[in-house]
């Protein structure tokens, strides 16, 4: 089956499917690390189906390395173009994922790392579908002010954070909780020790258990 973005399908023979995530890679990375990432979720989760799909724009300083916006547009006073324009990739991309495999949104869960993570959280916060949860590691709401007046869904948000990260300060981690907590979303957290900004097995591990211990799977 072929997408708008470039996709990597894991669980994509089960016969029933009765969750979906949809995982975004960060800046610089790409759908097949990503893969390769979430194999212990697809054995964990054998009737999820996981969509890993590549940003849309390519990295020209390093091959096979893409990104969803330009690393300065996240520390900028307002809402790029670019990030807009990836904002609307993704969520046409949902629409084609929801469509082209009979999913109820409500059983869909966004999620993604860093970039991934910031995009996921515009997305579905601002997405008139109800999607079920979002995922995301070491990342951020990307303007805050920005999406204050455009809340037009809750999903359940599940964020992971490094202590000490060296690219997305953990400042920006409690910022994002102050704001999802001020407006009454369902928020589970969980900080790392001594971590920096990575993801790993042990980090993926516990965003099973946490999805898990609410009733996803």
């Amino acid at each position: 089956m072929t997408y708008s973005l470039d996709t990597i399908t894991l669980n994509s023979k089960i016969k029933k499917i009765e969750k979906a995530i949809i995982f975004c890679h960060g800046f610089g990375g790409n759908n097949k690390m990503t893969a390769l990432s979430l194999q212990n979720w697809a054995k964990l989760m054998p009737n999820t189906i996981i969509f890993c799909p590549q940003a849309p724009e390519r990295n020209l300083d390093k091959k096979d390395s893409f990104k969803w916006f330009d690393q300065p547009d996240v520390s900028k006073n307002f809402i790029t173009p670019k990030i807009l324009h990836a904002e609307y990739l993704l969520n046409k991309y949902i629409d084609e994922v929801i469509e082209k495999n009979f999913l109820d949104e409500k059983k869909l869960i966004l999620g993604g790392f860093s970039q991934g993570c910031m995009i996921s959280l515009q997305v579905a916060i601002k997405s008139l579908r109800k999607i079920n949860s979002v995922i995301g590691y070491s990342g951020k709401i990307i303007n805050i002010d920005y999406l204050t007046n455009k809340i037009k869904s809750k999903p359940k948000i599940y964020l992971f954070h490094g202590m000490h990260d060296d690219i997305i300060d953990i400042s920006f981690y409690f910022q994002t909780c102050k704001f999802l907590k001020k407006n009454n979303f369902i928020l589970e957290t969980k900080i790392f020790k001594n971590y920096k900004h990575k993801i790993n097995q042990k980090a993926l591990l516990e965003g099973y258990k946490i999805m898990r211990k609410s009733d996803l799977f």
